[in-house]
């Protein structure tokens, strides 16, 4: 249909018969094997539907129109002997499907007999449409739902059937390893032994096999004996920590075949005491086998953490930050960090920095408790960082996108440097983003290098300079 100025649709002429120009062009096409789909709305004809219609209401078009139709399910012989379109279930067909139904079966059991459909679902989109046909679906699912827990439980009962031949035997043994001590959650895949994934459901079904499997796991629990792994045996670490004792290489490459590694025992030593001494007894001795051979048995002995204090002491001029004490190095001596790590020298250096007035005691803080404070001092640069990289993270959130880089990059630049020197809070970011990029866009305090020099004139032929139009108002942003 198509539009008329006034917003009226207008349709088409109605074609109420062919003329014979029209129908001679239609028997030509067909005759050369043209469809309907093809031909319509082509060559002055109507449309395919249209078409079809006119050409039935006479005998000659009537021909053509099985001559066409003959031909296109030629091309398709899996649709020439379709059934017909059901419009309804006929009362013969509802009797049979009422019958089935009734006997415990289910719709798709009588597919295509009586002429129904060969499908469940075509069959209930029949019969939804009454009261009694939605019944009888009802009635099939409840048949089906019944069907398929029959099934399942006689697949069960078969699973169980084949467990329960010797199930007690392995339950039986299950219970003597976990009298020894032996946890249920720890057996897997022994044989003759019922695993412990399987127990708690073998045990579900009597309460006597439940009541004997706690009685069991009690009586065990003084006896049981944790494994050092359960992939390696005590002889295996043994093993390990012998040629530990014996190499004097790098005691990191220790990683023998079969046996476990350095870092296993030492993961493992931090859960069990007894490992970590004995790890601790082979150090010793891999130690003093260095030794012994003329090899260095510790990077810094004990006796030169207390000559880097007397060094750091005696030291003139003194030093004027964490950052120069850091940078000293003396041959011999073990660095900062490495003294830092051991306690008793780290209240040493403390009380040292805060004489010479690098450290200083903080009073009135928010984190202090019970009289003490519990912020560490040597954290104030890295505090100073991560207040840098917090504020540039939400300058980076509240700055717009629509900007230049550069110009997002000069703002976000101006809101940090306001945050570190204390003029504007974290928070207060997001309030005071449109005051920046206002001041950066007109050259203002914060200005991104549009004015080389503040002595510079504002005019090309002015006298006065940029520092002379600012005043002490461009600087009260913050109230």
């Amino acid at each position: 249909m198509r539009k008329r100025p006034d917003g009226q649709q207008k349709r088409g002429p109605y074609c109420s018969k062919l003329t014979d120009e029209q129908f001679a062009v239609a028997a030509r096409l067909i005759g050369e094997g043209k469809s309907f789909l093809a031909i319509g709305g082509t060559n002055g004809l109507p449309s395919r539907k249209t078409l079809a219609r006119l050409l039935r209401a006479g005998e000659d078009g009537r021909e053509l129109v099985e001559k066409a139709a003959a031909r296109w399910f030629s091309l398709r012989p899996q649709l020439k002997n379709r059934a017909p379109r059901r419009k309804a279930i006929t009362p013969e067909q509802f009797e049979l499907l009422s019958r089935v139904v009734g006997e415990g079966g289910v719709i798709s059991d009588v597919n295509g007999a009586l002429g129904l459909a060969h499908s469940a679902q075509a069959i209930k989109r029949l019969l939804v449409r009454t009261e009694a046909g939605r019944g009888l679906i009802e009635a099939s699912t409840r048949n089906l739902t019944a069907r398929r827990t029959e099934r399942i439980g006689k697949a069960r009962a078969k699973q169980n059937r084949r467990m329960d031949i010797n199930a007690p035997a392995r339950f039986e043994a299950l219970l003597e390893l976990v009298r020894q001590g032996r946890p249920p959650s720890t057996v897997r895949h022994v044989p003759g032994v019922m695993s412990g994934s399987t127990v708690w459901r073998y045990c579900r079904r009597d309460a006597d096999r439940k009541r004997r499997l706690e009685e069991a796991i009690e009586q065990g629990r003084g006896k049981r004996v944790f494994p050092l792994s359960l992939k390696y045996s005590t002889e295996q670490f043994d093993a390990t920590l012998e040629i530990i004792a014996t190499t004097l290489g790098n005691v990191n490459e220790v990683n023998p075949p079969g046996l476990p590694g350095y870092f296993t025992i030492v993961h493992r030593a931090r859960r069990d005491k007894a490992l970590g001494e004995k790890l601790q007894v082979a150090i010793e001795q891999r130690l003093q086998r260095r030794v012994d051979s003329g090899l260095p048995g510790r990077k810094y002995p004990d006796e030169s953490f207390p000559a880097y204090m007397e060094r750091l002491q005696a030291l003139e001029p003194r030093p004027q930050s964490l950052s120069d004490v850091k940078a000293l190095s003396w041959s011999g001596l073990p660095g900062f960090y490495t003294v830092w790590r051991r306690k008793d020298y780290r209240d040493q250096l403390r009380a040292l920095f805060r004489g010479w007035g690098i450290l200083r005691e903080r009073g009135g803080n928010r984190n202090v408790r019970d009289g003490r404070d519990k912020r560490r001092e040597l954290g104030v640069e890295l505090s100073e960082l991560l207040l840098r990289d917090q504020a540039f993270r939400e300058a980076e959130r509240c700055v717009p996108r629509r900007y230049e880089r550069q110009d997002r990059d000069d703002i976000k630049q101006d809101i940090v440097v306001a945050v570190l020197c204390g003029e504007i809070g974290v928070d207060e970011i997001a309030a005071y983003t449109r005051w920046f990029s206002n001041e950066h866009f007109r050259g203002g305090v914060f200005t991104s290098g549009k004015f080389g020099s503040l002595d510079k004139p504002l005019f090309e032929d002015s006298d006065v300079a940029l520092i002379d139009t600012l005043s002490a108002d461009d600087y009260q942003h913050v109230r």
